[in-house]
């Protein structure tokens, strides 16, 4: 199977967002080149990439045949764009070379040929045709929220599951049940294949269907602002008395308007990463009956 690879010119200050627009619009990796097309850019391990540096660069990403490109086009629009494809081969020893293991206290999230040797509990996820692999900060502070929490015996809801990450990461982690939510049939799809290789269940349902049949305790949105605030009064629904929330896919400006959607939740305050943001709240319990 061929896979497409679009790579679009922008200043070095921008390659960082380049990349990470890339990715939001279905991107299963993303590489930089500099403006020459020179070199791709390795940096140390645990090191960020100093794209700034470079005056021009190349944002490189990878879509499966079926992606929206006329997205990636008006996304873009003024920009060079490049458009060519590549066999599987090719595509697998590029992604393998810049999908690192990532740990979030006890769990881990690798790529299926990095899991052997993991300690702790495993996440094996590999890209494929959702958003999800890990990499990307809304997903990392996401997977944070839930390693940090006491998921065990929990009900958990993920709203905008992309690749099923972080509902398999609740599962791993002692969740009685996981429910995953996303308007798009191919992202439940590749969820129940993801759930599958880590020897979970899920409980996968299309969002424009979705209604909470109860409430769930812990509940992740890992989303838009505008999806967000637009999916509030089902989000706000899906959380059980004590229950917490996690919405993000925000920018930091963005943090207080989405707040305000939701005025019976209690939020703490937001944490951020490389430019984006996850507003962690909870509902609060009910009072003791007198």
């Amino acid at each position: 199977m061929p896979w497409i690879r679009l790579s679009v010119g922008v200043p070095g200050a921008g390659a960082e967002a380049a990349g990470e627009a890339l990715e939001a619009l279905g991107a299963l990796a993303v590489t930089w080149l500099d403006g020459g097309d020179a070199a791709i850019l390795e940096p140390a391990h645990g090191a960020a990439p100093d794209l700034a540096a470079w005056p021009e660069a190349r944002a490189v990403g990878l879509f499966p045949l079926e992606a929206d490109l006329g997205a990636v086009r008006r996304r873009f629009a003024g920009h060079p764009l490049r458009v060519d494809f590549l066999a599987e081969a090719d595509w697998s020893r590029s992604w393998r070379r810049h999908v690192e293991p990532r740990r979030f206290g006890n769990l881990a999230v690798a790529p299926s040929h990095a899991a052997e040797g993991l300690t702790g509990t495993v996440l094996r996820i590999d890209p494929g045709g959702a958003f999800g692999t890990g990499g990307h900060p809304t997903t990392r502070l996401c997977l944070a929220w839930l390693a940090a929490l006491p998921v065990a015996g929990r009900s958990v809801l993920d709203f905008g599951c992309g690749s099923g990450i972080l509902a398999i990461a609740a599962r791993l982690l002692g969740a009685r049940s996981a429910t995953a939510v996303d308007r798009d049939p191919e992202a439940l799809a590749v969820a129940s294949r993801n759930a599958a290789r880590n020897g979970v269940s899920l409980d996968l349902a299309g969002s424009e269907a979705f209604e909470p049949d109860g409430p769930f305790d812990l509940v992740v949105a890992n989303i838009v602002a505008g999806t967000l605030a637009d999916e509030a009064p089902r989000l706000r629904a899906s959380v059980a008395p004590g229950g917490r929330l996690a919405l993000c896919g925000l920018l930091p400006g963005q943090v207080a308007e989405v707040a305000a959607a939701y005025p019976d939740m209690c939020f703490d305050a937001a944490r951020a990463m490389e430019g984006w943001a996850l507003l962690p709240g909870r509902r609060p319990a009910r009072p003791d009956p007198v």
